[in-house]
């Protein structure tokens, strides 16, 4: 096989190998929770933010912000900057993640929890 051709199949395999890391890394950053409940036998992940200014057993408001469709909370939570304006005002948010594919709430009449 010619020289270039050799090359530009090294080139494209490394490239795409590198692609794939990087997509792969940011997968698994966005799709990040760090708690879970069940509820209707499905159980829900979600990724909490509470400020570290908050004193606890003081009641305190929440904020649900909810991500469209295919995203995933932690995207939600970089997009939306509620964490700054919840350490400025003093609140928690939460931000639940979707079920089923793609991942949606279901917010058709009659709709289903998708497992």
């Amino acid at each position: 096989m010619k020289r270039w051709i050799k090359r530009l199949v090294l080139g494209t395999f490394v490239t795409l190998a590198g692609l794939l890391l990087l997509l792969g890394g940011a997968y698994l950053y966005l799709d990040r929770t760090n708690a879970e409940l069940t509820s209707m036998g499905v159980k829900r992940q979600y990724l909490l933010y509470v400020p570290a200014s908050l004193q606890p057993g003081h009641r305190t408001p929440l904020v649900i912000s909810l991500h469209g469709a295919w995203l995933y909370p932690a995207m939600q939570q970089r997009l939306t900057l509620w964490n700054k304006v919840a350490d400025q005002h003093g609140f928690i948010v939460v931000y639940p993640r979707a079920t089923g594919f793609p991942r949606s709430w279901g917010i058709e009449p009659g709709a289903r929890l998708k497992k």
